[in-house]
C-alpha cells in the first residue's frame, strides 16, 4: 500500500501481485491497472509497459498520462454502482471485473462478499454481491487477452501456512523482538500496526 496526503490532495494505491510460487519482493511494472479516479494513471504512469491493460472507465481516464500507449477495457463502475443504489458500491463492481478478467471463481468470491458485509442490512448484503456480478458480466462481454486470465496451480502442502498482512508481519516482528510498550498516533500505514499490537498485547 502507498499512502500520500489526501489532506493536500495526494492519491493512494494499493499493488497486489498473485502467483502460485512464492513472492518476496516489490515489482515496478502493472500487468493490470484499475483507476478509481482522475489522475490515478498519471500517478503510476512510470509503472505502465505496453503490455498493461486498464479496467476503468475511458471517459473519466482520458485526459491522464500514458492512457493512449495500453489497452482499456472501458468498464462504467459508477454507472453500474449508481444502477445498483450508489456509486459507493463501484469499488466493488472493481472486484468482479478482475474477477472475471482472471477467471476467478465467481461463487467464492460472492460467497466472500457477503461475509464480509454480514453485519450490514441485508439489502446492502445483496447489493455488494450484486456489483460483484455486475462487474463480472461486464468483463464477460469484453474482448479479453487470454493471457491475463490466471492458470494457477494448487498445492495442498501450503494449506495451514499463515497469511499475513504487513502491519501483521511487522506486529509479530515487534512482539517477538520484547516490545511491551508503544506510544504512536494512529495514522495510516502505522494504524494496523497498532491495532494488532493492541490485539495481541498482555492484559
Amino acid at each position: 500500500k502507498e499512502y500520500m496526503s489526501r489532506v493536500r490532495g495526494g492519491a493512494n494505491s494499493t499493488t497486489i501481485r498473485v502467483s502460485d510460487q512464492r513472492v518476496s519482493a516489490f515489482v515496478s511494472r502493472m500487468d493490470i491497472l484499475v483507476p478509481l479516479n482522475k489522475g490515478a494513471v498519471t500517478h503510476v504512469v512510470e509503472r505502465l509497459s505496453p503490455e498493461t491493460v486498464i479496467l476503468g472507465e475511458r471517459e473519466r481516464i482520458a485526459d491522464d498520462e500514458g492512457v493512449e500507449s495500453v489497452r482499456v477495457l472501458d468498464i462504467p463502475f459508477n454507472q453500474i454502482a449508481s444502477d445498483l443504489g450508489g456509486k459507493i458500491y463501484s469499488n466493488v463492481v472493481a472486484i468482479g471485473a478482475i474477477v472475471g478478467l482472471l477467471g476467478l471463481d465467481l461463487d467464492r468470491v460472492v460467497s466472500y462478499v457477503r461475509q464480509f458485509f454480514s453485519e450490514k442490512p441485508q439489502e446492502v448484503i445483496d447489493n455488494n454481491a450484486k456489483a460483484v456480478q455486475a462487474g463480472y458480466d461486464t468483463v464477460a462481454q469484453q474482448d479479453v487477452p487470454d493471457e491475463l486470465r490466471l492458470k494457477l496451480k494448487t498445492d495442498p502442502k501450503i494449506k495451514d501456512e499463515l497469511l499475513l498482512s504487513g502491519a501483521e508481519a511487522v506486529g509479530l516482528g515487534a512482539i517477538a523482538g520484547g516490545c511491551t510498550f508503544i506510544a504512536s498516533y494512529p495514522m495510516s500505514p502505522s494504524t494496523g500496526v497498532l491495532i494488532f499490537l493492541a490485539q495481541h498485547g498482555l492484559e
